[in-house]
């Protein structure tokens, strides 16, 4: 019986190690937003994204965490103007590759698509740009059986013309393979794209019918060499339509998006097609709420899909869009709204979810962003911050700790090293038990330590050197300032 009872112990704790369940923020003093992850082998994430905390202007960046949300590394990329990560892929062999746009090096201030290839570690090893003096944005990106990368996204004329499509493909060098863009006399785009493992892959968006006079969500089947297999449109009833997300299920791939009302209505769309296009299921949820599926993806282990969208209701701030994260069926892709599966991101201002990744253990991760205006509580850390969402089937879908009630715990997302200069020298950083300060002045000096929010934790008075007792203190983010400088640090 003991030897039962030790096994059944086993089982549980081996088990234990994958049921996790967690939502984080990442932020630094400025404007920051989650736009892609990538797993690696070990079970830890890697982010990317925007963010304007290391330089004042917008940078791509990695950041790096381990299995449980923690802080292992980050690193910025980009010019002196905006430079934006929209995906992150990785190879071991490789290393990371960051797909997205830039205007820091067109010259002209124009954007181009943006790919960076960098070791494991996240050092640079070369950028590049691509288009010419017309607006190129990057949506989504895959790598390939070849190892090269795909980008879709949507180039704007400079002539004020409509957006077309925007699709480049580069070797693991950087090279362009082949570029294509094409349209109508409306707006084109592509939103996202899918590796359907046999050197083609199938991409979604938006293009304008001219028969119809509208918008509508398109897919298609392309081969490596830019060759179109098959196009459609989407849609069970009148509307403009967009296709925001497409993902693989069991022997079909799914898309979800938007069937388009007015401009303050939208409907969420659910559709599921075999791999020659010809349709399984669809519906637009056709209700008088302001709703938008942005993200999907499929759980085999739980036969669930699960999807991030985006609403305004009577329950949510009426400034902008809220988010939701939530299990629905494979088949009619209705939501699950029983307790615990589900969770809603709630705060003033834009709350979204750009990437839903299932995960090795059966679970799936959400990372995007939410912002803040006027609540007193993230304005210091810039009014928008990096969220990652960690959730577990059999555990309830975690509870964000919302900037309205004050429960917000953040996370480090600037890269802080260990601040010596011939004036001042603090260490360690990160810290733990203590912080010791040494001045080389012989002069009075004050220091201040303060958390995330400015709120002074100690103050004092000291020459040459002093030691800080922060045994006590939570993990997370400090400022600390000695004289007239401020210095980030974090426990």
């Amino acid at each position: 019986m003991r030897i039962l009872i030790n096994l059944l112990f086993t089982f549980f704790i081996f088990n234990g190690f994958s049921q996790i369940s967690f939502y984080k923020l990442y932020s630094g003093t400025g404007y920051d937003r989650g736009e892609g992850v990538v797993q690696l082998a070990d079970s830890s994430y890697t982010i990317t994204g925007s963010s304007s905390s290391w330089s004042g202007n917008s940078d791509a960046f990695l950041l790096h965490l381990d299995s449980l949300g923690n802080y292992k590394w980050s690193r910025n990329y980009g010019g002196n103007e905006s430079d934006i990560g929209r995906r992150v892929l990785f190879d071991p062999s490789l290393g990371y590759f960051i797909a997205g746009f830039s205007n820091s090096f067109s010259g002209n201030g124009n954007f181009d698509a943006y790919l960076i290839r960098t070791d494991n570690n996240g050092n640079t090893l070369w950028e590049k740009t691509y288009g010419d003096e017309n607006w190129e944005k990057i949506n989504d990106a895959v790598l390939t059986e070849d190892s090269a990368v795909l980008m879709v996204g949507e180039m704007q004329p400079l002539n004020g013309q409509s957006t077309e499509i925007y699709i480049v493909k580069t070797n693991f060098s950087g090279d362009t393979l082949w570029t294509k863009t094409w349209g109508s006399s409306g707006n084109d785009r592509a939103n996202t794209v899918i590796n359907l493992g046999d050197s083609s892959f199938i991409i979604g968006g938006e293009i304008y019918v001219s028969d119809s006079n509208l918008v509508k969500g398109f897919l298609m089947r392309m081969n490596r060499f830019g060759d179109i297999l098959w196009q459609d449109t989407v849609g069970d009833i009148s509307g403009e339509y967009g296709i925001n997300d497409v993902f693989l299920g069991v022997n079909k791939f799914y898309a979800v998006g938007k069937r388009k009302v007015t401009e303050t209505n939208h409907d969420d769309y659910f559709g599921s097609f075999d791999f020659n296009g010809d349709l399984v299921f669809q519906y637009t949820l056709n209700t008088p709420k302001n709703t938008m599926i942005d993200e999907g993806g499929f759980l085999p282990g739980i036969d669930r899909t699960i999807i991030a969208a985006r609403f305004i209701d009577e329950w949510s701030f009426q400034d902008n869009y809220d988010n939701i994260l939530a299990y629905c069926d494979t088949y009619y892709g209705y939501f699950d709204g029983s307790p615990g599966s589900y969770c809603v991101i709630s705060n003033e201002d834009l709350d979204k979810c750009n990437q839903l990744l299932p995960t090795s253990d059966g679970g799936y991760v959400a990372v995007g962003f939410n912002c803040n205006t006027g609540d007193n509580i993230t304005t210091s850390n810039g009014g928008s911050n990096i969220y990652f969402a960690k959730i577990f089937p059999g555990l309830p879908h975690p509870s964000p700790f919302d900037a309205i009630n004050g429960n917000v715990n953040f996370g480090q997302l600037v890269q802080v090293q260990e601040n010596e200069n011939t004036n001042e020298i603090i260490h360690p950083n990160p810290f733990t038990n203590n912080i010791q300060i040494q001045v080389s002045s012989d002069e009075e000096s004050k220091v201040s330590l303060m958390n995330q929010f400015g709120q002074v934790l100690f103050s004092s008075n000291f020459v040459h050197g002093i030691t800080l007792n922060t045994e006590t203190l939570p993990n997370g983010l400090y400022l600390i300032r000695i004289n007239s400088k401020t210095y980030h640090l974090v426990k």
